[in-house]
């Protein structure tokens, strides 16, 4: 049985999936679904801020609309989950054109002192402009923080496993 969100009726279609997230389409919506291992309201604060804050600094990001704690049901377990509510947009056609205007969003990501994180499927194109699609992999240093997160969390899961094996 395929996972669902309790508070979601409707024709979903899974777009995307990460190492701490899933994404589906809804419509004209992306609903972002982030795992939770702590408190669900704080990371929804958290999720909220975050975007919030560099929609003020950044102008090639999504519209995005708010954050939810619901309940994941898969079988007969739920789970609590943060989902982020966001503009749906294509992903980017790889072309030398849009090769060229990613180029050029990187770098004005760059001189307002963030890093992105590069893997082509975090691009989208809609009504002419080109959007980056992953406010996850946005960072100040030079590891966008969803990359560091990943091997902070590798990582801490092989030494448990080599501590386990001793």
């Amino acid at each position: 049985m395929a996972s669902q969100l309790i508070c979601l009726r409707g024709d979903e279609k899974e777009v995307g999936r990460g190492l701490y997230r899933s994404v589906l389409r809804v419509g004209d919506y992306v609903l972002k679904i982030h795992s939770c291992e702590g408190d669900a309201k704080e990371l929804a604060r958290k999720i909220v801020e975050k975007n919030l804050e560099l929609r003020k600094k950044l102008d090639f990001l999504p519209e995005f609309y708010g954050a939810v704690v619901t309940g994941l049901r898969s079988g007969n377990s739920l789970k609590m989950v943060v989902v982020s509510l966001h503009e749906y947009v294509e992903p980017v056609k790889i072309t030398r054109v849009s090769i060229t205007r990613i180029a050029q969003l990187v770098e004005r990501a760059a001189r307002a002192g963030f890093v992105l994180d590069m893997k082509l499927s975090n691009f989208g194109e809609k009504d002419g402009k080109i959007y980056y699609l992953d406010e996850g992999g946005i960072g100040k240093g030079p590891i966008p923080p969803d990359v560091e997160e990943e091997w902070r969390k590798f990582l801490k899961n092989l030494i448990n496993r080599m501590k386990i094996k001793r």
